[in-house]
């Protein structure tokens, strides 16, 4: 046993003296003021600074540039090509942080520079930077590895016409980026289509724990995101949202922002690789076995506590009853009246709320509840602003698997914690009708919840 640790410890020495010349340039661009009638950000500026002068602490040559219009934000993309095609591209890291509004229109991403003259959402491919023109620059450039980190899930920065209101898949967020070339690594600060909140702090969530785990020895670059992601959902959860990071990964080795020192190693930093155990479950037969369920009402749902069930692809666990009701495990049922609650009171009790040995339960965005509409026939296509309009003639109501959710109630909406048209106001929020299977906003008033947590 000595001797394989003493080889595990000779590795990482070498590993860390064969990169000494790595060669690590990055382009960080921080955009908070904008010229037109687009929302100022308060936090990408202090982003950007500070994830600069992080980076040159650790040995990143660094190209910065705060709050640039569109010909200045490819001038310096321009540079970036520049700085990575010179010296050994087998030894250069290349890095890209953006901090500042993002939009997806029809599957593409723009980054939106400070002169964007933008009314209508179709506007946005005339006046915003394609963030695949700073991706394409990266994979043309054969580095041993690049790195493109994204803040920039914000509000919906246009101007308040109706027309640009509501939650429509080109108002606000990213789409994933596809095709990620091997060797790359793109880092969201929240998932698809969500939006992701600065804060009152000197940094956003996101970038305030990234600029914290990457300073620290010996984390390996999916460390460094995944500790992010853990503190930025806590941070979240405690100012009564939820905000979950992603990342596309299709590197290979390993990259350290911080490496230990030689002679100077930090044990506690070394991470040990432990051989798989035959007798465990892996997470590809946990997630089959979820999918056997959903798709087999007769089949229990596996690992999971009485009275939840697993989503789909097995990423979320849902409470069977609504909130008021009670699990008859005998009789697959639920007890009792669903209690209404107004959306703030809700958000308040599933805070609170413990069950099943799991204290992290919450109310679900309008894209996780909206997942639970079931039509007996088919959906009908969103509205213009992004509404589920129900199922087409002929549904059976509920709208909703009663063999997984029994005893769901038809006489009320379903709160989601998605506020309305980018509003923050507590009496404007998204709701789900499962007597009919169409999605709205709905202010005031008191509704049902059922709520949901992460399954991780």
């Amino acid at each position: 046993m000595k001797n394989i640790w003493l080889t595990l410890l000779l590795t990482s020495i070498t590993w860390v003296q064969a990169n000494t010349e790595e060669r690590r340039i990055a382009l960080i661009i921080g955009n908070a003021v904008y010229d037109k009638d687009i929302l100022t950000l308060p936090n990408p500026e202090n982003d950007a600074t500070d994830m600069a002068q992080t980076l040159r602490e650790l040995g990143f040559e660094v190209i910065e540039g705060h709050n640039l219009d569109k010909k200045q934000m490819y001038k310096k993309m321009d540079l970036f090509e520049q700085k990575l095609h010179e010296g050994d591209k087998s030894k250069t890291v290349g890095l890209f942080y953006y901090a500042g509004h993002g939009m997806e229109v029809e599957g593409i991403n723009y980054l939106l520079p400070t002169d964007a003259d933008i009314t209508y959402r179709e506007e946005v491919s005339r006046a915003g930077v394609q963030l695949k023109d700073i991706t394409k620059t990266m994979n043309r450039s054969n580095n041993l590895l690049n790195i493109v980190i994204l803040d920039a899930c914000r509000n919906n920065p246009l101007p308040k016409r109706p027309e640009n209101l509501g939650r429509t898949p080109s108002t606000f967020g990213w789409s994933k980026l596809q095709n990620v070339a091997t060797g790359m690594f793109v880092a969201y600060g929240t998932s698809e289509g969500h939006q992701a909140f600065d804060g009152s702090d000197r940094n956003g969530l996101f970038t305030k724990y990234l600029l914290k785990n990457i300073k620290t020895k010996g984390l390996i670059l999916e460390q460094v995101f995944k500790y992010t992601r853990k503190d930025v959902l806590d941070a979240s959860k405690a100012l009564g949202f939820y905000q979950v990071t992603d990342q596309t990964n299709k590197t290979y080795g390993d990259f350290y922002f911080n490496p230990i020192e030689i002679g100077n190693i930090n044990n506690n930093a070394i991470v040990s690789i432990q051989p798989i155990n035959s007798s465990q479950t892996s997470s590809q037969t946990v997630n089959s076995n979820i999918k056997k369920w959903w798709n087999d009402k007769d089949e229990p749902a596996p690992q999971a506590p009485e009275g939840t069930v697993w989503s789909e692809d097995g990423k979320l666990m849902w409470m069977r009853c609504s909130l008021g009701q009670k699990w008859n495990k005998d009789k697959k049922s639920c007890n009792d009246k669903a209690k209404e609650y107004n959306w703030k009171e809700a958000k308040t009790e599933a805070k609170n709320y413990n069950y099943g040995d799991h204290t992290d339960w919450r109310v679900p965005t309008i894209e996780e509840l909206e997942t639970l509409i079931y039509c007996s026939t088919s959906r009908k296509p969103r509205d213009s602003i992004g509404r589920l309009d129900g199922c087409q003639t002929g549904y059976t109501s509920p709208t909703i698997d009663l063999n997984k959710f029994p005893d769901t109630t038809t006489s009320s909406l379903f709160w989601s914690s998605s506020p309305y048209a980018s509003s923050m106001e507590y009496s404007v929020a998204w709701v789900v009708s499962f007597y009919n299977g169409n999605s709205n906003g709905i202010s005031s008033n008191t509704r049902v919840v059922r709520l949901v947590r992460f399954a991780q």
